[in-house]
């Protein structure tokens, strides 16, 4: 065999080698990052409510009753808008403020045409006596901030 056969038999099973490696490194890759793009849309709604906790503290001080959206000055239900996605409809977070029937002032976040794996999956915000809970409702725990994840289980979630 000459010295050009040999090497394009080398490349050819380099090249064979090289992308099939690239498919399982794609394969890794691709869903990691579209829990990481998931992750980082949960994290804008949750910042969202840092605001709403402090009006809402400072109104159940003032009054003694938990406030709803239209107390706060809130839309009924308030939408924040966090994106497009790919068929151009709005990635959208509708938020609702009230009390939860113990007594304690909540904040709901829903989500909608974000992604199959969030649409109508819900955050809740609950105050208590030691301040505000985010561990309740049904978004997976993957993809929240660590304070709001029930433990270190992927895809544990908790219902109010």
């Amino acid at each position: 065999m000459s010295g050009c056969a040999i090497a394009a038999i080398i490349a050819g099973a380099l090249l064979f080698f090289g992308v099939f490696i690239a498919g399982i490194l794609a394969a890794i890759a691709i869903p990691a990052y579209s829990d990481y793009i998931l992750r980082s849309k949960v994290a804008a709604a949750e910042a969202h409510t840092r605001y709403l906790q402090d009006s809402i503290d400072a109104h159940r001080e003032a009054t003694g009753e938990c406030p709803d959206n239209a107390a706060l000055g809130l839309d009924d239900p308030e939408v924040f808008v966090l994106g497009q996605n790919s068929a151009n409809l709005t990635e959208q977070v509708v938020v609702r403020v009230g009390e939860n029937g113990k007594g304690h002032c909540t904040i709901e976040l829903t989500f909608a045409n974000v992604d199959p794996k969030l649409d109508g999956k819900t955050a809740i915000f609950e105050s208590n006596d030691t301040g505000w809970d985010c561990r309740a409702g049904t978004v997976p725990s993957k993809y929240r901030s660590p304070q709001c994840r029930l433990d270190n289980t992927p895809d544990n979630t908790v219902s109010p």
